[in-house]
């Protein structure tokens, strides 16, 4: 095939733009939510809890006592200090209440009196005949071992770990199940849009049944990557995971891919297209199908250690208090690699595995019994030395012909990690006057309800970026869909306007971000945005941009994300929980210390991760900071950026709102 046929590139222009200082919102500061379950200190001691299920002839051994039980910790006995045993009751259907909100789903999440159940139907490696004989006893079998207090999501490799949705009543887990059984199966001989891409790329030369077959299965290991990391920081306690699949070929790193793209000859750079309304667009993406794309993407598989990420996943599963139970519905008769991976995939996490049987039912309902009750140990660790590292559990039972099926290991905090986490188990009223939180949160005070456009910018030292973005309920009406032109001025503290630029809000968007030359004089910048549309008219917004600031860290950008990936700049700081949002702090130079953190309302840390990096932004080094929103109630909240350089520091604090 010929590299130099053209193709069109159908995408629409990403605009690099940003952020800072929003002065517009819509709603009264949310009452902060109960704080969830925090973790025990005793003496400087680590308090760990355990989940027990002591088996015998696949049932759960009932009448046991504390002093039944011996724990190991890296083979060093730990004393028993709490003692529950945990009996679930009978199906209930009524009365069953589902959580009201994201908060409240986090704390039921986190108790660890409430078993919690994720199905995950790989959509990728599943038969639609074999997809619609598990449909039945994958409902009967929850309807078995249903009970009041557990929490069921369901999932497929499709699916975005940190907006899944627990819930409690049956109905609801029944229709996800009859909703998404077997409709997501994708048929093997099938292509989604990229595959496609792929697909037209190549001739016979290019391996490209292997290149998709492996990105297929690099997307199954990804979700269950984020699937491990965000139960393990969302609850402590044991998280069961049903996988129906029918297993994987694990591929290690594949020269041969990398050969054939090679044999094809270099493409030096990405060709430039035009979009509908005329902008200039590389064809970096793979959707835009271009050789450039293609390559780019075949070179990420060929690299793909998916064998390796597997063993990797094992660990930080059982480290997370992940337990895989998969089930393969081929019956007597499935490949013997893959079974036998199936079965590591269990018995490495503390599961079980489902495999070379033909009674589904039946096996289901076994593994239904052995989940049915357990007893809740928890014990202050004696290693006292808190350095991160991971922790070996083995849990014994006086008694004999029984086997004990326990949380295996967890990994300790750090010092730090811990001092974070014994502010929020014993919070102190935090002191305005010297954290700034008060200061930070006042600019989400003043902002405006019912806007149908917002603005924002920030500053350099010889540029300011003015930001206008649409409001969400303007776009939940259907309205400004053709997007729309916008000018913006800005003038100077004395009122002198200095400077003006003109951007477009695209079809489809909901922002953009406008670059004027300015030569900031160290006053504040006012700026005013109007955007302009044939269907919708005009709308206005003004804010005040703060001049430069900060010896080692700028003021920052701000952008959000409803899908992976695609950022946009914002200037509404009210988001959802759906959305992904990230801050980039400009900086000076090479920094020796930046450390960020996520605060409450009140200026206590809260243990959401945050991913800190160095990246390179539209105007020079930055520091980034990303994150998934999922987590987070109702409320408003402050991330705190802390840099350190040459004996300098500089502490920044960014509000921002998650709406209803």
């Amino acid at each position: 095939m010929n590299r130099l046929v053209s193709r069109a590139l159908v995408a629409a222009t990403v605009v690099a733009g940003s952020a800072a200082f929003v002065l517009f919102a819509a709603q009264p500061p949310q009452q902060k939510p109960p704080d969830p379950q925090r973790p025990v200190f005793r003496a400087g001691a680590y308090f760990v809890t355990v989940d027990v299920y002591p088996l015998q002839d696949g049932r759960v051994v009932d009448g046991l006592a504390a002093e039944d039980f011996q724990i190991l910790e890296d083979g060093k006995p730990q004393k028993v200090e709490s003692f529950e045993y945990v009996q679930i009751g009978p199906a209930i259907h009524e009365n069953n209440r589902d959580p009201n909100n994201q908060g409240d789903m986090l704390q039921r999440l986190a108790d660890p009196r409430s078993r919690v159940f994720v199905l995950f139907l790989d959509s990728y490696h599943l038969a639609f005949h074999d997809a619609a004989r598990l449909r039945e006893p994958i409902v009967q079998t929850i309807d078995d071992m249903f009970a009041p207090s557990d929490l069921f999501a369901v999932m497929t490799p499709l699916s975005d770990a940190q907006r899944l949705g627990f819930g409690r009543k049956m109905v609801t887990v029944a229709d996800d199940i009859q909703r998404e059984w077997p409709v997501d199966v994708i048929d093997q001989k099938q292509y989604d849009v990229e595959e496609q891409k792929i697909v037209d790329c190549y001739g016979p030369g290019v391996p490209v049944g292997l290149i998709i077959a492996k990105r297929r299965e690099d997307r199954v290991l990804t979700s269950l990557e984020e699937l491990v990391s965000y139960l393990g920081a969302v609850r402590e306690g044991r998280k069961t995971v049903f996988i129906f699949t029918q297993g994987w070929m694990l591929y290690p790193r594949s020269p041969e891919i990398t050969n054939a793209i090679a044999n094809l000859g270099p493409v030096a750079t990405p060709p430039i297209g035009i979009t509908s309304t005329g902008q200039p667009r590389l064809g970096t993406r793979l959707q835009d199908g271009t050789w450039f794309a293609c390559d780019a993407e075949a070179r990420r598989i060929a690299d793909l250690e998916n064998d390796r990420r597997f063993r990797d996943l094992l660990q930080t599963a059982a480290a997370a208090n992940v337990a895989f139970y998969p089930v393969e519905p081929v019956g007597v008769g499935a490949p013997l690699r893959r079974t036998q991976q199936l079965q590591s995939l269990a018995s490495e996490t503390n599961g079980a595995a489902l495999v070379n049987t033909n009674d589904l039912s039946g096996g289901m309902k076994r593994l239904a019994s052995g989940l049915s009750s357990y007893y809740l140990l928890g014990y202050s660790s004696t290693n006292t030395t808190f350095d991160g590292r991971v922790r070996r559990i083995s849990v014994k039972v006086a008694r004999p012909g029984v086997a004990v099926n326990a949380r295996r290991m967890y990994r300790a905090p750090t010092a730090k990690d811990l001092e974070a986490l014994r502010n929020i188990s014993a919070p102190t009223p935090a002191d305005p006057s010297t954290t700034g939180i008060d200061d930070a949160l006042g600019a989400l005070g003043r902002l405006r309800a019912a806007s149908p456009l917002y603005a924002a910018g920030r500053a350099l030292a010889n540029e300011v970026v003015v930001v206008a973005e649409l409001s969400a309920s303007e776009l939940a009406a259907g309205r400004w869909k053709q997007g729309g032109e916008v000018e913006a001025r800005v003038s100077s503290s004395k009122g002198e306007a200095v400077g003006s630029g003109r951007g477009r809000i695209l079809p489809g968007g909901r922002s953009v971000a406008i670059a004027i030359p300015f030569k900031a004089a160290g006053g504040p910048i006012d700026a005013s945005v109007r955007a302009r549309s044939e269907t919708e008219g005009s709308a206005e917004a003004q804010t005040i941009i703060p001049p430069p600031s900060g010896t080692l860290v700028g003021n920052p950008l701000v952008f959000r994300a409803v899908r992976p990936g695609a950022f946009q700049p914002a200037a509404a700081l009210e988001f959802q929980r759906s959305e992904r949002l990230r801050v980039e702090w400009p900086i000076a130079g090479a920094l020796d210390r930046r450390e960020a953190r996520l605060l409450d309302r009140t200026g206590q840390p809260l243990p959401i991760p945050l991913t800190l990096t160095e990246t390179q932004s539209v105007t020079g080094p930055a520091l980034a900071v990303d994150l998934t929103l999922a987590p987070l109630a109702v409320s408003d909240y402050v991330i705190e950026l802390v840099a350190d350089a040459g004996g300098k520091t500089d502490r920044k604090l960014f509000a921002f709102r998650i709406g209803r």
